[in-house]
Parts: structure tokens; C-alpha cells; sequence
């Protein structure tokens, strides 16, 4: 009996050490374990290194490891090739996360990686806030569905959406205009109580009339009796001229002087031997931030496609070819859709 109690206690111990060696990435072994684990997510602290585009982040998790971070259900304007509102929705998430420790949050309904090994993951911003939805919000993000499986957040994801699309912020509009985020402050202390002060009364007294008598004029007749001598005349009194009021002019506030912007500032950034827009094929406009070349477009991958690689035809493909359902088809590019799988051109294929 004491034999099978010692082999049951061992078994325990290593069943309990092999959970908590788990690692967000199931390809490496990682020397701390998940900080969270709730309903099959898997949750863990990392600081944000860099912020490469709108939906993606490079990060240094709590053990000491590297590791880039696609944010999940969302998807904004790529950096690289540089599409519409990209410089705005990158900024946006720099402001937002830039240099904070965050917490990236799995979901128990989708892959933990994807195609490129970045970590699908949910970001908490300190204080608690979602930063896909805080994007979404602002109308610097789409909701997006990989592989035409929703995720556990959709709904809030889809009305936060609604809400930025039908304000016209961000994408939705001219890409500069975006909703105030409210921040909570914390509860104000109450303040200490003040005793109340006497008022002694107040007595209104009226200043004496200021005259200047500029001399006295004797007119009349001069009595003489017994009674003695009557003297009747008239005097003349001068006002007092009123006071001068002088007014100081004000000084004007200090102007600002305007931002600098890579693509105008008069300098090879990128070091290519070509200046600001639009000699530099890095700028597509005077105030883009980036000079940096767009790369090459993946090798023998259709652009019109970018959730995964399709091979323009020839062969021509449908969408039974495929075990991607409900994926992005572009139309914005060169030889959109050459596989016509988006009929109805909404921009999502094969969505039955």
C-alpha cells in the first residue's frame, strides 16, 4: 500500500512540472512558465521592443526570449509594400504600446501561430484595456477572421468597428481623423471640510466730494444800523477733473513651428542616393514618415491574395482547391483576382 501511495506522489509531481514547462511557442522550451492560464487560453507578460505595422509587434516575453506577435482579429494598412493609412495606423499602436509591458492572451478557438510562425495573441495594455479594440475604436483597424473561423471576441471586435466605420475615422475617412479614447482617472479624494469664518458687516461709506474754491466774490448792499453791519455775496466752487485709466497690451501666444516629415525633411534617410517624394520609392507622399524601399512581393504569389500564398494561373483554381474558407481577396493591386473567386467583390472569397 505505502509502495502505490510513493508511485501515485511521483506520478503527480511530474505530470504538475511538465504543465508548468509550457511555452506559448510549442516548438522551444522557455525556463518560466504562462503567468495565466484561463478557459484553455494561455496568457503571458512581454514588453514591447518594436511596433513594425499596425497589427504587428516584436516583443521580449517574461523569460527573456524574442518573439514578433500578429494581433489577433484585427488586420490594418500594411508598412511594407506602404498602403492607405499605414503611417497613421502604425503611429496609432506606437502611442498605444511602444515601450509598455503587456499582456498577450491566446485564444482557445484559433491557431497559436500562423503561416509566418508569429504568435496569434490577444494584447492587454496596462490598465487592463484591449489594444485591438482600442484600433478598431479609432478606425486604424479592420475586424479580420483567419481561415473564416471566428474568435471569441468577434462581437465587441465587430461593433467597435461599426461604430469607427460609421463616424468615418481612420480608414473610414480621411485616415488623420480618429475618436478621443476616454482614459478613467482615479477616484478623487474627497476634500478636507472647511470650517466656516465669521463675516463682520460691512458698513458702506460715501467718499467726500473733492471741491477746489477758486476764490470769493462779495456783491451787494451794506446796512448800517444799530445792529451792525449786513454782508450778503456769492461763491463759486471749480469740479475735480476724473481720474486717467491706462491699458496694458497683451502679448500674442508663441506660434509653433510644423512637423518634419522623412519624405520632405531634404535627406537620404534610407541611404539609397534618392531624397523625399517622390524621387524615393519608399515615400508615396510628402509626409510619410518612412523612407525605407517597400521589399519584393513574395515569389510566384499572387498579391491579390494575401492571407496565403495562390500561384497566379495558369491552372485556374476554385475555391474547392483550397482548405481556406472566407479569406481577403484585393482588388487594389495589378490583375485583381485573377482566379475570379470573389464574384460579388466584397473583397472575401470563398465565403459559402
Amino acid at each position: 500500500m505505502l509502495r502505490r501511495l510513493l508511485f501515485c506522489c511521483a506520478f503527480a509531481v511530474a505530470g504538475f512540472a511538465a504543465a508548468t514547462s509550457l511555452s506559448l511557442d510549442s516548438g522551444s522550451s522557455a525556463s518560466a512558465s504562462p503567468d495565466v492560464i484561463n478557459g484553455g487560453s494561455l496568457a503571458a507578460k512581454a514588453v514591447v521592443t518594436r511596433v513594425v505595422d499596425g497589427d504587428t509587434l516584436d516583443v521580449r516575453l517574461s523569460n527573456g526570449t524574442r518573439d514578433r506577435v500578429r494581433i489577433l482579429g484585427i488586420d490594418s494598412p500594411e508598412m511594407r509594400p506602404k498602403e492607405r493609412c499605414a503611417n497613421q495606423a502604425t503611429e496609432a499602436a506606437r502611442r498605444l504600446a511602444q515601450g509598455k509591458t503587456i499582456a498577450l492572451v491566446t485564444d482557445r478557438t484559433q491557431a497559436t501561430r500562423d503561416r509566418y510562425k508569429r504568435l496569434f495573441a490577444y494584447v492587454t495594455l496596462p490598465g487592463g484595456s484591449d489594444l485591438g479594440r482600442r484600433l478598431l475604436t479609432t478606425g486604424h483597424a479592420k475586424v479580420y477572421v483567419f481561415g473564416g473561423r471566428p474568435f471569441l471576441r468577434v462581437n465587441a471586435y465587430r461593433a467597435a468597428e461599426k461604430n469607427a466605420r460609421g463616424s468615418g475615422f481612420g480608414l473610414w475617412g480621411n485616415c488623420s481623423t480618429v475618436a478621443v479614447v476616454p482614459v478613467p482617472l482615479p477616484p478623487a479624494r474627497p476634500a478636507p471640510p472647511i470650517s466656516p469664518t465669521p463675516i463682520a458687516p460691512v458698513v458702506p461709506t460715501i467718499p467726500p466730494t473733492a471741491t477746489t474754491t477758486t476764490g470769493t466774490t462779495t456783491t451787494g448792499t451794506t446796512t448800517t444800523g444799530t445792529t451792525g453791519t449786513t454782508t450778503t455775496g456769492t461763491t463759486t466752487t471749480t469740479p475735480t477733473p476724473p481720474p486717467t485709466t491706462t491699458t496694458t497690451p497683451t502679448t500674442p501666444p508663441p506660434t509653433t513651428a510644423p512637423p518634419s516629415y522623412a519624405c520632405s525633411n531634404g535627406l537620404d534617410d534610407d541611404r539609397d542616393g534618392k531624397i523625399d517624394y517622390p524621387a524615393d520609392p519608399g515615400c508615396t507622399s510628402a509626409s510619410d514618415t518612412d523612407e525605407a524601399d517597400p521589399p519584393p512581393p513574395p515569389a510566384n504569389c499572387h498579391p491579390s491574395y494575401p492571407d496565403f500564398c495562390i500561384p497566379p494561373p495558369p491552372p485556374d483554381k476554385n475555391c474547392d482547391d483550397f482548405t481556406q474558407k472566407n479569406f481577403t481577396v484585393r482588388h487594389d493591386v495589378p490583375d485583381p483576382d485573377p482566379h475570379r473567386l470573389d464574384g460579388n467583390k466584397d473583397g472575401r472569397a470563398c465565403e459559402g
